[in-house]
């Protein structure tokens, strides 16, 4: 599965009263066959966005919206976010990556 990171969100002391991290990423899947978990989940499939976007919890949720509005943008050319830079480590062999918003730190570097 291609993967590309979107955005996040933090919510201090929410459910329990703890912190709580929210991580939406754009997957590209190699396949569209499913192989469902059935002790975990019960239903899964492939919808296409405009059918996903049109439920009516999505205009409930503040999140949800923007998170339409930044994927449209993506598919668009028009966002790009947190760009992953492969990056090598002095305590692992294998590659890392880290998310930055590239565009502005060129911009930080040019003034």
């Amino acid at each position: 599965m291609l993967f590309e990171y979107l955005l996040n969100r933090q919510s201090h002391m929410s459910f329990f009263e703890k912190s709580d991290l929210l991580f939406v990423c754009l997957l590209r899947p190699l396949s569209f066959s499913i192989q469902i978990q059935e002790v975990e989940i019960e239903v899964a499939n492939w919808m296409p966005f405009d059918e996903y976007a049109a439920q009516t919890f999505m205009e409930k949720f503040e999140l949800l919206k923007y998170t339409n509005d930044i994927y449209l943008a993506k598919i668009d050319g028009q966002y790009f976010g947190f760009t992953p830079v492969s990056i090598t480590s002095n305590f692992f062999e294998n590659k890392n990556y880290l998310y930055l918003n590239v565009g502005g730190l060129k911009m930080c570097k040019s003034l």
